[in-house]
């Protein structure tokens, strides 16, 4: 599953940077087109990547019931102990993918634009963390995987469709 999500990752960050491939120029559309490759990476690469871990914790949550039920802990440090664990696999997949997308839009490498790489890539790493918070309540909610993955692409779309009218 580490694999897949992370072949993923990389096939997602390659579609993107090919899509917007060069789009930084002084132009209006230029602008445009920077303000669309951020929305992708920050709303979009989480959408679809939310139903693989929601397929990881539909397995998880058999298990978490029944040690439950044992009384081996509670919920809260179950929480936590689960996003503590995805942590590294998530800063891994923000560095890599924020990379690859960043050099091949075209976007300034030099020192004077620096921050804006870290910037993006602290909103993509934050925002893979609302992701896995978001499918484990999802799962916690319905207990299955069906219903959670049609609750949390309904929702995520619905939260979507808000934010690309924002902009």
């Amino acid at each position: 599953m580490l694999w897949g999500n992370f072949l993923f990752c990389i096939f997602m960050s390659f579609a993107v940077g090919i899509i917007f491939w060069r789009a930084d120029n002084s132009s209006f559309e230029s602008i445009r087109a920077r303000i669309s490759v951020c929305f992708v990476i920050v709303f979009f690469q989480p959408f679809t990547s939310v139903i693989a871990d929601i397929i990881e914790y539909a397995k998880d949550i058999k298990v978490y019931e029944r040690e439950r039920r044992d009384r081996w802990y509670e919920p809260i440090p179950y929480l936590l102990s689960h996003l503590i664990c995805a942590t590294p696999r998530n800063i891994v997949h923000s560095i890599v993918h924020i990379s690859i997308v960043f050099f091949a839009v075209g976007l300034r490498t030099d020192a004077s634009s620096s921050a804006c790489f870290f910037t993006v890539t602290l909103a993509y790493m934050a925002m893979q963390f609302v992701k896995n918070v978001f499918a484990m309540v999802c799962v916690a909610f319905f207990r299955n995987f069906e219903n959670a993955a049609l609750a949390a692409s309904g929702t995520m779309v619905a939260f979507c469709k808000i934010q690309s009218h924002s902009m």
